[in-house]
């Protein structure tokens, strides 16, 4: 689970410039690598496997943002965005932003740093 102290990571990863908002654009590397890394992580998060060592392999992330906190919280960001889709059963539904809206209104308070409704949107936007 997602303890305060990533939270606090989560916001000083924001606020020193993790360009979430960069989820609009779908062939930005951020979205590249959430894609990515769902997806692998989606398919084996059952063998162990470390959502670090996933984003470590995205070869284009700007060379500013790797550094272990920014995989720390970009991996906190994949393990609530999958352990979202599973107990939901998202791959499932037509709508599933709205179906979180209705079903699980704080669905944006699992993840390790604060996001509102657009950048939310977006993120979930890039999976489905």
């Amino acid at each position: 689970m997602i303890n305060d102290n990533f939270r606090y990571l989560g916001t000083l990863s924001i606020e020193g410039g993790l360009p979430l908002n960069q989820l609009n654009n779908n062939s930005g590397w951020l979205s590249r690598v959430f894609r990515h890394a769902i997806s692998k992580y989606t398919r084996l998060h059952h063998t162990g496997i470390k959502t670090g060592a996933i984003i470590r392999e995205c070869d284009y992330i700007p060379k500013t943002y790797q550094n272990d906190q920014i995989c720390i919280i970009l991996g906190d960001i994949i393990k609530t965005v999958v352990k979202l889709k599973q107990d939901h059963l998202l791959d499932n539904r037509e709508d599933p932003i709205a179906y979180l809206d209705n079903t699980y209104p704080n669905w944006r308070k699992d993840f390790p740093l604060p996001i509102d409704s657009d950048v939310g949107n977006m993120l979930m936007g890039v999976i489905f």
